[in-house]
């Protein structure tokens, strides 16, 4: 029943300033009391519960589970020979693409899994239906949603259009999944990491000190609010670097070196999101509009067409040419080749790409050392709970989650005209919710009441509690909800709420994007020298054959025009 861990949580979020209680945790402690297999009581009756056990954890699942079991103690299932309900959580490393063969003939009635390609595995017949539970009034679970409030409610018309097929839901959103830079506030805070807003001709004048304390405005070209002294632009980002590399032993930019192609390429596209807008950055989903921002490179500056570009299914593979991607291209090579690897050197004895630096390597790094920034996804800091436990427990209170002041860094912008444009994130993991297909009676019915009460707003704000991000879902927590967050959840949930934030999805509903999704969704396929590459990175730090974000580039054209045809034909096949 998991009350141990439940305990725990009141106590966590009771807490509203750092005490000497958080550093009495043990090393090691975090997620590990809900890691014991839990053995299942035969007078109740069982819903099975698929998640996929990565990033975002599953700590919230257990706090529903014990809400769940509570609310339905009393009641009786089987034709009256069961009483109550256990609801066994089963975490599971395979993603949605690879457990799906197994999901008609196995245990589990209902599934929270991730990198789901929605239309491929709807045609394998793997989905139930949940319109009733998407479009049921929440209100009767008194968990703080309005009478006439449902699921569907709380799904922008974007959401709606992808996951209603023929009218119906078979699926919905789960957690949401950016990609960007964290950077160590507390650290930029102590040492003056920030730009003046009146700066000199040397490095060191562009930077805040005692007797010049004025920030600049930021990306956002506002002054006096949460991004004052932040890099406005790609050039100040790497004059910060240069200026942090100067100061400090530790590397300035740590990332996963294991997976550090795949690390590169989520910041690459949320550079390039950010870049385009959310209606700029929607046409690769959707193939109807007008290209606003398409370019070629001229010797390393990247050059907008002289014309707009409409876009249709024909002619969808011009997208690759989006100014945003060129951009992005450039900042990551620049990142990883700038001085040597000076921002990206691991300091622990291997190079940034080393294959046994793995992402649980680079967070306790980060965590431990102090480090300035970390290429990171927004489900960092869950994932990172043992890390922080552990610090905390050999340094003190400080390095403790609630404690440490890490911060979602809000993207510089590519050039100096673009300052002040709102923020444009991504969500890009494509993570789902449903139940499988073939449930009928009480089975079906209590896994549809389980769905639903997993979209309450109790459930959605305690999932934001507890692993310090948002869920894909429209709702807002109130200030007192709020001051119990960590440091970092309050950074990330002042951007994605500011009026001007949008939020893109890899989402489409054409015939075309149906055929196609999962290729669509690849944006950053490229064809060089007569191989495909997926990821971009790689082929900058290639000691062999070196390529440049110029390459790369004019690269992904030629991959996804030499392409296109057979993307055509799919939709004839489907």
């Amino acid at each position: 029943m998991k009350k141990a861990f439940k305990k725990l949580l009141s106590l966590v979020l009771a807490l509203s300033a750092c005490t000497s209680a958080i550093a009495c945790v043990t090393p090691g402690s975090g997620n590990d009391d809900s890691s014991s297999e839990e053995k299942i009581d035969t007078t109740k009756y069982i819903l099975n519960v698929s998640t996929y056990d990565g990033g975002f954890g599953y700590e919230w699942l257990y706090e529903i589970k014990d809400r769940y079991e509570e609310l339905h103690e009393n009641d009786y299932y089987a034709n009256g020979t069961l009483k109550g309900v256990q609801v066994k959580i089963n975490p599971i490393k395979e993603k949605a693409g690879e457990l799906a063969n197994s999901v008609l003939g196995g245990p589990n009635d209902v599934y929270f899994t991730e990198y789901a390609y929605y239309h491929e595995l709807y045609d394998q017949g793997i989905f139930a239906d949940i319109s009733e539970a998407v479009t049921a009034d929440l209100s009767v679970y008194n968990d703080g949603d309005a009478e006439g409030v449902s699921i569907e409610s709380k799904l922008t018309e974007e959401q709606k259009d992808y996951f209603k097929i023929n009218g119906k839901y078979y699926a919905i959103p789960h957690y949401a999944g950016y990609s960007g830079i964290v950077y160590n506030k507390r650290l930029f805070d102590n040492n003056n990491y920030y730009f003046a807003k009146n700066r000199g001709n040397t490095t060191q004048s562009q930077f805040i000190t005692a007797t010049n304390s004025v920030k600049s405005a930021g990306p956002n070209g506002i002054e006096g609010d949460y991004d004052d002294g932040l890099p406005a632009t790609y050039e100040e980002f790497f004059t910060l670097c240069k200026w942090i590399d100067e100061a400090e032993s530790a590397p300035v930019v740590t990332v996963n070196g294991n997976s550090y192609n795949t690390y590169t390429n989520g910041l690459i596209n949320a550079l390039a999101v950010d870049y385009e807008g959310l209606e700029q950055f929607k046409l690769n989903y959707s193939f109807n509009g007008t290209a606003t921002n398409l370019a070629t490179f001229s010797g390393n500056k990247v050059v907008l067409d002289a014309n707009d570009t409409v876009i249709t299914e024909d002619n969808g593979y011009e997208l690759t040419r989006q100014a945003g991607k060129a951009y992005g291209l450039q900042f990551v090579q620049r990142l990883l080749t700038e001085n040597n690897n000076a921002y990206m050197n691991t300091a622990t004895g291997k190079a940034f790409d080393s294959q046994t630096y793995f992402h649980t390597d680079a967070q306790k790094d980060f965590i431990r050392e102090q480090r300035a920034m970390l290429i990171e996804g927004i489900w960092w800091q869950s994932e990172a709970t043992k890390a922080f436990a552990d610090a905390a427990y050999d340094f003190g209170d400080d390095y403790s989650k609630e404690c440490s002041d890490f911060a979602w860094m809000p993207l510089p912008k590519a050039t100096e005209d673009q300052v002040g444009d709102p923020i444009t994130l991504m969500d890009n993991i494509n993570s789902v919710c449903f139940m499988k297909g073939g449930i009928t009676g009480e089975a079906r019915d209590v896994a549809l009441d389980f769905i639903k009460f997993c979209h309450t707003n109790e459930s959605l704000v305690n999932f934001t509690q507890i692993t310090d991000t948002p869920k894909a879902f429209n709702y807002t927590l109130t200030k007192d909800e709020k001051a119990n967050l960590t440091p970092f959840a309050k950074s990330l949930l002042n951007i994605k709420e500011l009026p001007n934030t949008k939020i893109v999805y890899p989402y489409g509903s054409t015939e075309f994007y149906k055929a196609n999704q999962r290729m669509i969704c690849e944006i950053f396929y490229s064809t060089l020298d007569g191989y495909n590459y997926l990821q971009a990175a790689p082929t900058f730090i290639n000691p062999d054959n070196t390529k440049t974000a110029e390459d790369y580039f004019l690269g992904m054209y030629n991959y996804r025009k030499g392409a296109w045809d057979d993307y055509k034909d799919q939709v004839a096949k489907k």
